[in-house]
């Protein structure tokens, strides 16, 4: 018997059950557990729209103690503020194998270290949720030029995508290429000195734009009110992706030839929603025990600088605190 634990059943944990409603292992018992009764109704639900669902026992719970005693994957999908705290009361009740954690991981820095500490010594192996790596665009790019050659450059504009949620995606696409994870460093000096709210309730937001550098590569991330493109250079490689957010993501490449000249390539990809991803993942991960996401170490090299630079951007805004609430 498989044993999935999804805790969070928000929006994004009913699009972990829905896709794992198609996993193909039998017999299959996926348990989600959140505290709101609400968010409950409305995963239970979700189900409906799963046409192609597999035999699966799916149970639902507001009290972590009906989580089975062995566990062989658990999906943490709860906001990053409650998020450790979620952890440990796991693993007093239950063996895990495997660990899906949702991004932003923590709002204080010491909780990094507390973290990876506690799944080190349950024997836990852990990798965040940066799903753009198992998207077919990033995965041909992947195929196509990994490592990135160096000197390459970063650049992503407009989509009004959220700062405080999203950057993570992009300096785990940057690291996905390039094969390394520092060191990072953020300049936070094109962030607007306005503070917003993020659309979860009790979270913060940024706008503006990050600049920095990961290891030999440079990057520079604007959000703002105009198409959404992410774009590729380096001495010998050129590619341009436009996103058409939650459609599709056109992808146009030049390389460079030996005699100078630049060919070209087109192409159309799908954007996978995450309700078509966490089956893959997951079984990737009970199959072989590996993934194409990022491991727990991995991205919190990544976290670390960045939410060091949050706090340096809040505290300079007059915000003077050592918790940063982005989610």
């Amino acid at each position: 018997m498989t044993n999935i634990v999804i805790i969070g059943g928000g929006n994004i944990g009913l699009r972990h059950l829905q896709a794992l409603l198609r996993l193909k292992k039998a017999p299959l018992v996926i348990t989600t557990i959140d505290p709101s009764q609400e968010s409950l109704i409305k995963a239970e639900a979700a189900l409906e729209q799963v046409m192609d669902r597999r035999a699966a026992d799916i149970r639902f719970s507001v009290n972590l103690s009906d989580c089975p005693p062995n566990v062989d994957l658990a999906v943490i999908a709860t906001t990053s503020n409650v998020r450790l705290e979620v952890m440990q009361s796991l693993v007093k009740r239950a063996r895990v194998r495997y660990m899906i954690l949702e991004k932003i991981l923590f709002p204080r820095l010491a909780e990094y270290h507390e973290a990876a500490e506690l799944l080190k010594s349950h024997g836990i192996t852990a990798w965040v949720n940066c799903a753009r790596r198992y998207w077919p665009c990033w995965q041909y790019i992947h195929k196509e030029r990994f490592p990135l050659a160096a000197p390459a450059h970063f650049s992503l504009v407009g989509g009004l995508w959220s700062i405080s949620s999203s950057t993570i995606h992009w300096l785990d696409l940057l690291s996905f290429m390039t094969g390394i994870n520092g060191p990072l460093t953020i300049d936070i000096s094109g962030l607007d000195r306005t503070i917003g709210y993020n659309k979860r309730p009790g979270f913060v937001e940024f706008f503006g734009a990050l600049q920095g550098t990961l290891g030999p590569y440079t990057f520079d991330l604007a959000s703002s009110e105009s198409d959404f493109y992410t774009i590729l250079t380096s001495p010998d490689w050129h590619c341009n992706l436009r996103e058409e957010i939650g459609v599709s993501v056109s992808m146009v490449t030049e390389t460079k030839t030996p005699m100078g000249a630049w060919n070209r390539h087109e192409e159309n990809y799908p954007v996978p929603f995450q309700s078509r991803l966490t089956d893959i993942m997951a079984e990737d991960i009970l199959t072989t025990g590996q993934s194409l996401l990022p491991s727990y170490e991995d991205s919190m090299a990544l976290h670390l600088p960045l939410i060091e630079a949050f706090l340096t951007h809040l505290n300079r805004c007059g915000l003077v605190t050592d918790y940063c609430n982005v989610t």
